[in-house]
């Protein structure tokens, strides 16, 4: 008995003793063949400092673990020390049980390079070894609890795009993960090296597929996503900082089943073109989200608001701005977008969309003289903004030298057939304006304001507009003798034509038509109304000046005279005073009278009047000349039969009329200069009425050379107007 006993013990001891060493030395053996073959289980080179395996409580810790690239010679992966803590016990009850996983300072690069990453090698070498695995009737459950990963660091470079991230003390914990029925909770939070740190709350249900995510994101530096932009769009430079405190909530296994609320903002957030020129900035970006339902397909905002917000736009020379080429040409082929008619229409609503301290900035370089305008305090608000529901937005502004922008807009987004547009421009500066002015006209403007006011309502597709302008104390300067305009219109008269007698301009242009139609184009409408308007005034100044000191288009401002030898009449004179008056409103303005003849009938009539002369001279031969011998000749008839014989005696032409021997009885050089005298009389006559009568100004009253017309009057005398100043014409 004593014997069994002793070998008993002996062999008890023995196995204990093999035990002990066995747990001794498998740390050292499994540490030297891991390292020994690496590249056998792995595919790299692994190098740890210390291996600890604990036989008897399942505890395996790792201290100092280096993985190589591929290259055998840069890191890959790095940790400090691993822990795993494994409950042996419950193998016997057909379960693995993990009740520790403590990782502690892992630091891990990625490598991209579009298709490739730096650990591919590792995925391949693993597939290769896969076998079709047999199925298990009685499969061990998995339990895992108490994940911890300490301080570590992700760097992740896409070598394409050339980005980079690097994800700093980076925490993770998981308390539990659960493959059935209860959530498996995800704490993780990181901070980013160029600024600004995550934290989320994931809870995942590995069964369903469900998850919610709570994310809470702050100042991330948008500069990391500027390469991936750069593949579609030119743009050098891309700034701000995003922060975010959003709940998403969703299911891997049906993606459309995705909602999220919560709140955006971007900060200081600026971009640039690829020469360096500012695109946009904004202070502040914000949005607060209500609901965005994928299923349902809905997207309710609470909010949207922009505040110091900054845009500049600029006219090229080549016919592009400065947004022309922000996106690079697609060359993918398109997909069709069009929803399928069972799909359910998007609702999107805002509930208040503000946009505040707002300065845009406006450079039209294709102009020979650049125009630079700068529009600041742009505020804009509505609210319950919808896709299908009507609703009213509001916007003003402050226009350079103290002018004032107001717009106003009623409709409903799905219905533009039906809507109203108010605008409202006061105390414009239109100086401000003259790069145009010289691009068309050569004219820059030195003075003047202008308001403008434009009422628009479009119903079923027909826009009614009235289009109020009102200009006060608008001057051009003197033309430049070095442009080439456009129009070679007489801008500094058609101005002071225009203006009343407060030196205003006012006039309404009336706009309607159907905008449905190709051929609508309101912006072309109003400029061919003022380019009408201006070529009208510009051809014909006094016309245009006259219907404003009472003078109708059927009473045309001109003088009259059936023949030479006829003086002004009543009538002449009434003209003539409003035609004064009309002077004495306009300082400026200086008087061309342009008489018209028809040479014909003058010619005649002044050969007539020249044969009678001579026949009254036969009989009266010491006539003097005066008013009772004028009147005299004038009631000579032309059938008198003295005056008949005296004829056909003087030009021995029987046969032909009164005026063709009259004609041939004197010389057309007498003729001429008779005709001359009595146009100059009348011309006198008109002149010195003005200057005697109404005190106009002798220098404001001017004369052209008479030109022929074919009229039934002999004389007629229109009226011009220049203005003194008027230069280059």
């Amino acid at each position: 008995m004593k014997k069994s006993l002793k070998i008993g013990i002996i062999v008890v001891a023995s196995l204990l003793g093999l035990v002990l060493i066995a747990s001794l030395l498998v740390s050292p053996i499994a540490k030297s063949y891991i390292e020994k073959h690496d590249k056998e289980l792995c595919g790299r080179e692994v190098n740890m400092d210390k291996l600890r395996v604990n036989i008897f409580n399942g505890k395996v810790t790792i201290a100092g673990f280096r993985m190589l690239e591929a290259d055998d010679k840069t890191t890959f992966v790095t940790f400090d020390s691993l822990k795993v803590n494994a409950n042996l016990w419950r193998l016997l009850a057909h379960e693995i049980c993990i009740e520790e996983i403590r990782l502690i300072s892992p630091n891990v690069t990625v490598l991209q390079n579009e298709d490739w990453f730096n650990f591919n090698d590792i995925i391949e070498h693993f597939a290769s070894e896969e076998e079709e695995e047999e199925p298990n009737d009685n499969p061990f459950a998995i339990a895992i609890n108490n994940i911890t990963l300490h301080n570590g660091r992700i760097y992740y470079a896409d070598q394409a795009v050339k980005s980079h991230f690097d994800l700093k003390d980076l925490n993770l914990y998981i308390p539990g993960v659960y493959f059935a029925g209860n959530n498996t909770d995800i704490g993780l939070d990181l901070n980013f090296a160029d600024g600004g740190s995550l934290k989320t709350k994931l809870l995942y249900n590995l069964e369903e597929g469900s998850f919610n995510i709570n994310l809470l994101l702050n100042r991330f530096s948008i500069a990391a996503i500027q390469p991936y932009l750069q593949s579609s769009m030119n743009i050098d430079q891309l700034n701000g900082k995003l922060s975010a405190n959003m709940n998403i909530k969703g299911n891997a296994n049906h993606v459309m089943e995705l909602s999220l609320k919560g709140n955006a903002t971007l900060n200081d957030f600026a971009t640039t073109d690829l020469a360096g020129n500012e695109l946009a900035k904004a202070q502040k970006l914000y949005v607060a989200i209500e609901q965005i339902d994928l299923a349902k397909n809905q997207i309710f905002l609470d909010s949207v608001a922009a505040s110091g917000l900054a845009l500049n736009v600029e006219l090229l020379k080549d016919g592009s701005n400065t947004f022309s080429h922000l996106f690079k040409e697609d060359t993918t082929q398109q997909t069709d977008t069009t929803p399928a008619a069972d799909e359910t229409p998007m609702d999107f609503r805002i509930k208040s969309f503000n946009i505040n301290n707002t300065t845009f900035h406006f450079a039209d370089n294709t102009l020979k003289t650049p125009f630079v305008y700068n529009i600041t305090d742009i505020n804009v608000h509505a609210d319950n903004v919808s896709l299908n529901h009507n609703m009213q937005l509001k916007a003003n502004a402050t226009l350079p030298s103290k002018g004032m922008f107001d717009f106003e807009w009623k409709g409903n987004l799905e219905d533009l057939a039906n809507q109203h547009i108010l605008v409202n421009i006061r105390n414009l500066y239109l100086p401000d304006l003259s790069p145009y002015t010289i691009e068309y006209t050569a004219y820059p403007l030195k003075k003047g304001n202008l308001t403008f006011k434009s009422i628009n309502s479009i119903r079923n597709n027909h826009l009614t507009s009235e289009n109020l302008l009102d200009i006060f104390k608008c001057e051009a300067d003197k033309k430049l003798a070095n442009m080439k305009p456009e129009y070679n219109i007489p801008l500094k008269t058609i101005l002071y034509i225009l203006k009343d007698r407060n030196d205003k301009i006012s006039f309404n242009l009336p706009v309607s038509g159907n905008i449905d139609s190709p051929e609508f184009s309101y912006k072309k409408i109003i400029i061919n109304t003022l380019l009408n308007l201006t070529v009208k005034v510009a051809a014909s100044p006094f016309d245009a000046l006259s219907s404003s000191f009472g003078l109708s288009k059927e009473q045309e401002p001109r003088l009259a005279f059936a023949t030479l030898r006829q003086d002004l009449t009543s009538e002449h004179y009434t003209m003539l005073d409003k035609v004064a008056a009309m002077l004495e409103e306009k300082p400026e303005c200086v008087l061309v009278l342009k008489p018209t003849l028809n040479q014909q009938n003058s010619k005649q009539r002044m050969a007539t009047f020249l044969a009678k002369e001579a026949f009254y001279k036969t009989r009266n031969p010491n006539a003097q000349p005066s008013l009772e011998t004028f009147k005299a000749i004038e009631a000579i008839s032309e059938k008198d039969a003295d005056f008949v014989a005296f004829l056909n005696s003087a030009t021995g032409n029987a046969g032909k009329t009164t005026a063709e021997k009259a004609l041939a009885l004197s010389n057309e050089e007498q003729i001429n200069a008779a005709i001359t005298a009595q146009t100059n009389q009348k011309l006198n006559a008109v002149k010195e009425y003005l200057v005697n009568h109404h005190h106009i100004n002798a220098a404001r009253v001017e004369s052209n050379a008479p030109t022929e017309t074919e009229a039934k009057n002999d004389l007629v005398i229109d009226f011009g107007i220049d203005l003194a100043e008027e230069e280059n014409q």
